[in-house]
């Protein structure tokens, strides 16, 4: 066929096309391509559009907004029709949502309606709607509305929805998705219910009742308060225990919409549903019961958690955690048994005071005082041990705070009532513990406590002391939370730990409304009557392990059996476990920096070059400065400040260079993080220190014991050769060998963290690293 039958033939389709249109202009029909392109002009003016004069114009006519379609496309139906579910639950957001539509269904004014998006606002438009039984229900969906919006506003010859429409409910769907051009009409529309009519060449009021739903308030907010109701409708992870009922609701309407017998949900089931962060919020919970429902068994009569496998903490890092209450079941009736109080009042509490006695009045000296010997040789590198596997759990039984409640609970049997925690402890705290240990180590290390056996027990009675005034005047364990040199320290090094003490946040938020876990209560299911965490932490709310003693009041408290003890990977406070740096498991730091802690990381750091102060000054060829009384001071505190100090400065000028040399690239990160990244370090080299003391003289303690009861029973002496008890003593250089391999050890771990707490492509990044092996090649000069 020639191009001129083809030409020919295109034109009889065009004039058939038109004819078609002049002679039924009031009947949709479809078009091959209809186009929506239409001549802009301002509402104020109408568009500049006529119909068309020949057969060469139809192709710029949209014939689906011709006005006999125009309700039809835009009502969805009567109530009878939707699937409504209206508002489920019985939280507070729930009730109060009930109420907002209540109140919206018996006012004129327009309504705005904002959320994340599947919190299906749009069900909620149409509640209103149907409450209040006028008109009908017209729907626009934004996103397909063109930028013209002539299916909405008319044009000249031919109405728009407001033109037609009677009385009833115009809901706009995503408006954020609304052409910018047309937002003012619509803001025009919902304020005053007024509106420019293309057709009519006017401005007209309609008598629509006007719903705007968005997902956010950009744009809308030039609509004044007393024109437009606003509903902020909350997101599902804020009202966790309407989950339940939304659940059980959906399992009864698939039920009888399938028509089988309504299956049950398992709590393991419900708990990893309110455990679930749900991103597209309740339209993401219908989808998983309608998929679970779906692959459920014939005869299975419940939906179980592996149904569920898909609603999951979206954490990678907890796939390195394993619930030992689920492993051991045993394990929980031990823990919420009184075995701790029994331990700390029944035996603790004494056998302290029988210590703090015996370093008084006993001998002095660490060889014949089995006191002195417990407590630099056995207490400093097991308490440093423990840190790797219990965290903070030596402050569950420390004998300070033992002593501390028991002033408490004289002075609550008194009738006496004790004060909240001031605001400024929490503010200031972590600097007066700085200070406090930065006093006791120069105490120390000036008056030689470790071979000085009446001046330890001083130390101890004046931390016993602190406990104790501060039990006299606040509530719980403000001493121990922040205050107490040794819990500041402990919290640090707790954040290595292997275990950790958490309950599911989601789990807490939808079921549990009393929170005697953290403010203390009666007994409420299998829950005891507790007094409270006595950190004043809640365990779904911890980021790290700083704040958790292992007390277990928790796990007594709850009644839904939520708190976990966990097995974790070390390294996952800090967004990634360093023993197993396997790809695509990092996540953000979910501990808590700050800067008393940082200085309070240097200054143990510090701890361990001063406690070798003359191999130190050996090296700075001047062994006298350790002769004399202020000469030793001064080295004191240039070695415990001198680590800290010397890290920031490298920092600085690091960062000075970067800003200089490359400002554009991206900096280090703040120092207050990645100086974290020198905690296995502080750790392992403080650990190799005492490790010396617990590897030659911890297993002297038989001899020592006999030594220190021949003092206060000479005749023991002629009954037992001290010399002759057994001894468990290694070689010089089987401890060398063991310093080593630590501070090989912590040089690893630290930069391996720093790795992760650093930035990478930062100029200048190899600064820290650098300090990192300096500092570590110190400590093997000076430890080994």
């Amino acid at each position: 066929m020639t191009s001129t039958a083809l030409s020919r033939k295109r034109r009889l389709l065009l004039l058939a096309a038109w004819l078609a249109y002049r002679c039924a202009p009031q009947r949709g029909f479809a078009m091959p391509s209809p186009s929506t392109v239409f001549p802009e002009a301002a509402p104020s003016e109408g568009p500049k559009w006529k119909p068309p004069d020949g057969p060469g114009d139809i192709e710029t006519v949209s014939v689906q907004c011709l006005p006999s379609k125009i309700l039809a496309d835009h009502s969805i139906g009567t109530a009878q029709m939707l699937a409504l579910r209206g508002i489920l639950g019985g939280s507070v957001y729930a009730k109060t949502l009930r109420k907002q539509v209540l109140q919206c269904s018996r006012e004129e004014r327009s309504v705005i309606i904002f959320g994340e998006p599947g919190t299906k606002k749009d069900m909620l438009a149409f509640n209103i709607h149907f409450a209040r039984r006028k008109g009908r229900l017209l729907f626009v969906d934004c996103g397909g509305v063109s930028s013209f919006g002539a299916r909405i506003w008319g044009r000249q010859g031919a109405p728009g929805l407001l033109d037609v429409a009677d009385e009833g409910t115009l809901v706009f769907n995503n408006v954020h998705q609304l052409n910018r051009r047309l937002l003012p009409a619509v803001v025009q529309l919902a304020t005053n219910g007024t509106y420019w009519s293309r057709n009519a060449k006017q401005m007209q009021r309609s008598k629509l009742k006007v719903i705007l739903i968005s997902e956010e308030q950009t744009g809308l907010a030039d609509i004044p308060k007393e024109a437009a109701f606003r509903i902020k409708v909350p997101a599902l992870r804020v009202r966790r225990e309407d989950i339940e009922s939304i659940v059980r609701y959906e399992l009864r309407r698939l039920g009888r919409t399938e028509g089988r017998a309504i299956p049950d949900i398992t709590p393991e089931a419900l708990k990893r549903l309110q455990a679930y962060d749900f991103p597209n919020n309740v339209q993401e919970l219908f989808g998983l019961i309608e998929n679970a429902c779906r692959n459920l068994p014939e005869n299975a009569e419940a939906l179980t958690a592996e149904l569920l496998w898909t609603a999951q903490s979206a954490q990678k890092l907890d796939l390195f955690k394993v619930n030992l209450l689920d492993v051991y079941p045993g394990l929980r009736d031990f823990l919420r048994s009184d075995w701790l109080e029994n331990l700390n009042h029944g035996f603790t509490k004494y056998v302290f005071a029988v210590l703090v006695v015996l370093l008084f009045v006993g001998p002095q000296t660490r060889d014949a005082n089995v006191g002195l010997s417990v407590f630099w040789a056995w207490w400093w590198p097991g308490i440093l041990l423990t840190y790797p596997l219990l965290g903070r759990f030596w402050c569950a039984v420390c004998p300070f705070m033992i002593y501390g409640e028991v002033v408490q609970r004289w002075r609550v049997a008194s009738g006496a009532v004790l004060q909240k925690w001031p605001a400024e402890v929490g503010r200031n705290g972590g600097w007066f513990l700085f200070v406090l240990f930065l006093g006791i180590l120069l105490w120390e290390e000036l008056w030689v406590l470790e071979n000085t056996a009446y001046l330890s027990s001083c130390l101890l009675l004046l931390i016993t002391f602190g406990a104790m005034v501060g039990s006299y005047f606040f509530e719980r364990r403000i001493w121990c939370r922040h205050l107490c040199p040794i819990g500041g320290m402990n919290g640090l090094y707790a954040k290595l730990s292997l275990t950790e003490l958490r309950a599911q946040n989601g789990q807490c938020k939808a079921v549990c409304n009393t929170f005697h876990c953290y403010k203390g209560g009666p007994e409420e299911g299998e829950g005891q009557e507790t007094d409270g965490c006595p950190l004043y932490s809640h365990p779904a709310n911890l980021k790290d392990n700083k704040d958790c003693v292992l007390c277990f009041t928790c796990l007594k408290a709850c009644p839904h059996r939520n708190v976990m003890l966990s097995l974790r990977a070390p390294g996952v406070d800090f967004g990634f476990p360093f023993l197993f740096p396997i790809p695509g498991t990092a996540a953000s730091a979910r501990h808590e920096a700050s800067a008393p802690e940082v200085a309070l990381l240097f200054l143990l750091l510090g701890a361990v070059f001063c406690h070798h102060l003359p191999e130190l000054s050996a090296q700075l060829g001047a062994p006298e400065l350790v002769a004399s009384f202020s000469s030793h001071a001064l080295l004191a505190t240039a070695a415990l400040l001198g680590p800290g100090l010397l890290v920031l400065c490298a920092d600085r000028a690091a960062r000075l260079l970067s800003s200089a040399v490359e400002p554009k690239r991206r900096p280090l990160n703040d120092f207050v993080e990645l100086a974290y990244s020198y905690l296995p370090l502080t750790w392992l080299a403080s650990l190799a220190h005492w490790l010396e003391l617990g590897m030659t003289e911890a297993g002297l303690l038989l001899p020592t014991a006999a030594r220190t009861a021949t003092f206060f029973v000479p005749a023991v002496g002629d009954a037992v050769d001290p010399a002759a008890l057994p001894t468990l003593v290694f070689a010089p250089a089987a401890v060398a060998l063991v310093q080593g391999a630590l501070l090989l050890a912590a040089a690893g771990f630290s930069l391996q963290l720093y790795s992760k707490l650093g930035s990478k492509d930062a100029p200048f990044a190899w600064v820290h690293q650098l300090m990192i092996l300096a500092l570590t090649w110190e400590l093997w000069q000076l430890i080994l």
